[in-house]
């Protein structure tokens, strides 16, 4: 069964289409990577399977079409983690964390003890516990970003929405980030779809990755498959270096000079 579907999804804001026909899928506890220039759909394509964009076409979560859920069912099925997350530097991290329950949280009522135990157990997971009384604004960018994955993980959806999750980061945050995701995936079975610019951490973190081009799907499978030197050159415009390590696909620019310099060789 497919943890999710996509099928025919298309977006268009203040008269511009910037999704035309994308259909993807994961599978139950798969990790699917969504690559793509910039400017290319990635962010709008993880809002809309969130519903936070109005969209044509279908989302379908384990069979159940999203247009048969409300907004609160969809929550609990779905937490996405935006590139900017809004951060109130006043807020306190166990309040930041709690906000996850809201989605089981009643109209009118307010958290419960089990509510408070989930988002200081997330808290706990992530290695932030010791935080809880810290405000947002105190942390570092590596801390911030573990406290927006705990109030993801608070939230209980067994379908994880990751934009550029890791873009502000530094090198060991970035991997640190990218291997809690890896951990929760294999503890709790969760279902990743992450937004990437990184095309070495998508093809050593993803099992499949789709690339988008003006807003459709141009490329999709396993990494090794799509992420290569001719379709990287044709989509992004870049040149680039893909080796193939005992760790997985490495990408890397070149000069161009050199480009040129490794083509007059060959003549």
């Amino acid at each position: 069964m497919s943890a999710l579907e996509v099928r025919s999804l298309s977006v268009s804001l203040s008269g511009r289409q910037i999704l035309r026909d994308v259909s993807v899928t994961v599978s139950q506890g798969g990790w699917l990577g969504v690559i793509g220039p910039n400017g290319a759909g990635k962010t709008t394509l993880l809002r809309a399977i969130a519903g936070l964009v109005r969209s044509s076409g279908d989302v379908l979560f384990d069979d159940v079409s999203a247009s048969t859920l409300r907004p609160r069912e969809r929550a609990r099925r779905v937490a996405i983690v935006a590139q900017r997350p809004e951060l109130p530097a006043a807020m306190t991290v166990a309040d930041y964390t709690l906000l996850g329950r809201t989605p089981h949280i009643s109209y009118l009522d307010t958290e419960t003890r089990s509510d408070l135990d989930a988002a200081a157990e997330a808290l706990d997971r992530l290695g932030v516990g010791e935080f809880a009384d810290r405000t947002l604004g105190t942390l570092s960018g590596g801390e911030q970003q573990r406290v927006v994955l705990a109030r993801a993980l608070a939230q209980a959806a067994p379908l994880l929405l990751l934009d550029e999750g890791t873009n502000a980061l530094d090198v060991g945050s970035q991997q640190q980030v990218l291997e809690l995701v890896s951990e929760l995936r294999a503890q709790d079975g969760l279902t990743v779809l992450s937004a990437m610019h990184d095309l070495t951490l998508a093809s050593q973190y993803a099992d499949t990755v789709a690339l988008l081009g003006g807003g459709r799907v141009v490329a999709a499978g396993a990494p090794e498959d799509v992420i290569r030197e001719d379709v990287i050159a044709s989509y992004y415009g870049a040149d680039v270096r893909v080796m193939h390590t005992d760790d997985g696909i490495v990408v890397h620019p070149v000069r161009r000079r050199a480009v040129r310099a490794r083509s007059e060789t060959r003549r």
